[in-house]
């Protein structure tokens, strides 16, 4: 959408000018003199004549930008595209968003109707996310004693993941994979060859078989036989200790949810199945099987913030109770060992004092 909220300011060179020209004035009212007449004029042409020449169109470029997913502190490079919806031609366009620490851009000249692209290196200091970014644009051209100012909203999708935390071997032990050896047997019924069978588009895609597939006209993938659990489990418990004030413990909520980060990130890679269950103002149940559902969660993630303090609903684990390993993250710094009990006896708690 077209920019708003504009405003022309002196830049720093401008308010000098500016006293100065003040000063002779008056010198210029109060003597008579016209010499000082002819200084005060020969410092104030230059104000009139940049603030007369100054752009006004700023308010009518419009800002592009596509859909960004990032991590908390990741550098990126974003390409913006600036259309001039305005009848004037624009000079010497910076571009810049302090959201993302963006460092400026210059953009030489946009016509009227044209657009131009430039690219902005950013980083992210906070997790988030939000659907719209604002761009500040500003010129100071032509003798730069102003600057006219204007802030852009462009609609777009922005995704900002928490940080990646470290976690203790203990807790990744659980998924960790020997060597597994394919079966030599028919598993299940149907049409499957050997140790292949049909694949679900909901599973990962990097267990397919190509060549098989190829040969076959439909999707198989390997059936493998590990010691790895097929299916873990996560407790992410958002929730604050009683009394606790909201902002308390802010770096410890931020170390949980990296660490849950983490360790969906390791389960999908080894194709495991994670079975979540996030403790907040609500229970939210997941299940992450495949990519999308993965960046899904990472996205609950990127919006948590901590919950308050609440009793946990009995049925609230119940998905939980067969498997055979579970890691239980208080992020929010409320830990109650009774709630535990009826998780599997593989269970692994992360409450934010691990190195």
């Amino acid at each position: 959408m077209p920019a708003s909220r504009r405003s022309l300011e002196p830049t720093a060179r401008g308010r000098i000018l500016l006293a100065l020209a003040g000063a002779s004035v008056l010198g210029a009212w109060l003597s008579g003199d016209p010499n000082v007449r002819l200084a005060a004029a020969l410092l104030t042409a230059p104000l009139v004549v940049d603030l007369a020449r100054k752009p006004r169109g700023l308010a009518a470029v419009a800002v592009h930008v596509a859909p960004r997913r990032t991590v908390v502190g990741a550098p990126f490079h974003d390409e913006v595209r600036l259309e001039n919806r305005g009848a004037a031609m624009l000079r010497e366009v910076v571009v810049a968003e302090e959201r993302t620490r963006a460092a400026p851009a210059l953009v030489d000249a946009l016509r009227s109707g044209a657009t131009a692209r430039t690219v902005l290196a950013c980083t992210a200091p906070h997790r988030g996310h939000r659907r719209e970014r604002s761009f500040e644009l500003q010129t100071e051209w032509p003798l730069g004693l102003f600057r006219a100012r204007a802030v852009a909203v462009a609609a777009t999708d922005f995704v900002t993941e928490p940080r990646r935390t470290p976690v203790p071997v203990a807790a990744l032990r659980a998924s960790a994979a020997s060597c597994a050896a394919p079966q030599t047997h028919r598993q299940l019924p149907g049409d499957d060859f050997h140790a292949l069978r049909e694949h679900d588009l909901a599973e990962d895609a990097r267990g397919v078989h190509a060549l098989r597939s190829a040969a076959l006209g439909e999707l198989v993938r390997t059936v493998v036989r590990g010691q790895h659990p097929q299916q873990i489990g996560i407790v992410l418990d958002l929730r604050r200790p009683p009394g606790r004030h909201l902002h308390h413990g802010r770096g410890r909520f931020e170390w949980g949810l990296g660490a849950c980060a983490t360790l969906l990130d390791e389960f999908t890679a080894r194709a495991v199945t994670a079975v979540v269950v996030v403790i907040g103002a609500a229970t939210v149940h997941a299940r992450v099987r495949s990519p999308a559902e993965h960046r899904e969660l990472l996205t609950l993630l990127a919006e948590a913030a901590p919950g308050p303090h609440r009793a946990l609903e009995p049925d609230a684990l119940g998905g939980l109770v067969r498997l055979e390993h579970c890691i239980w993250i208080a992020a929010g710094g409320f830990l109650q060992r009774g709630e535990h009990t009826a998780l599997p006896a593989g269970l692994h708690v992360l409450d934010g004092e691990w190195p």
